[in-house]
This record gives C-alpha cells, structure tokens and sequence, in this order.
C-alpha cells in the first residue's frame, strides 16, 4: 500500500485489501510479498517520475489468461541464461517482476493445486 501511494498516488483509502500472493524472488535477490486488493473508482493518479514513467491499465481477465503469458530467455553479460514472463498488451510490454508475480497469482488462483 506504501508502495503505490508512494509511486502513483493511490490513497489507500480507495483499495479493499484481498490477501496477500505468493512471496516472489528478483534476478537480483530481492523478495517481494505482493499485496492484492481491489481498487474503488474515485481517484486521480499520479507517477512519481523518481519511482514510475508511466501509469497505465489493463483488465485482469487479460492478465489472468495463460495464452497471453509469453515466456523469455536472456542471456546476461556473465553467460547466464535467465528465463522470466512478459506479457505484451496493446503497446505495453509487462516483464520481469510485474509479470513473474502476475503469473504466480494466475498459477495460486486458477493453476496447479497448492500443496
């Protein structure tokens, strides 16, 4: 919640706290514990351009469908191969974390059964 106030300007005061996902792990070490919630109408937004270049949307049923989850492989300057998720929508390109932990949402709602 700090975090997307911080970075576009959502008051929490507009969003209706689900649960948490599942916890997920950057290429650089970093873990993360996405916060899920649904967001009420009534608010302006605004990108930090210190933390966002952008704010855009695009629907959850999209977000949600594995056809639209496009598997990449990158080679690093070390020779390391590092695999990650993009989903492409419109003219936006969602990769790396944003589309690692979108994919884990899909797989805890709608994909193999957690043990």
């Amino acid at each position: 919640m700090r975090e997307a106030e911080e970075e576009i300007g959502l008051h929490p005061r507009h969003v209706s706290l689900a649960g948490l996902s599942t916890p997920y792990r950057t290429g650089t070490g970093y873990l993360i514990v996405p916060v899920v919630g649904f967001v009420s109408a009534g608010f302006t937004l605004q990108a930090n351009p210190d933390e966002v270049a952008d704010i855009f949307e695009t629907p959850f049923g999209f977000l949600m469908d594995p056809g639209n989850h496009e598997e990449h492989e990158r080679e690093l300057p070390t020779g390391e191969k590092r695999r990650f998720y993009a989903m492409t929508h419109e003219n936006r390109f969602i990769w790396g974390a944003t589309a690692g932990m979108l994919r884990a949402l899909y797989d805890r709602l709608y994909g193999a059964a957690v043990a």
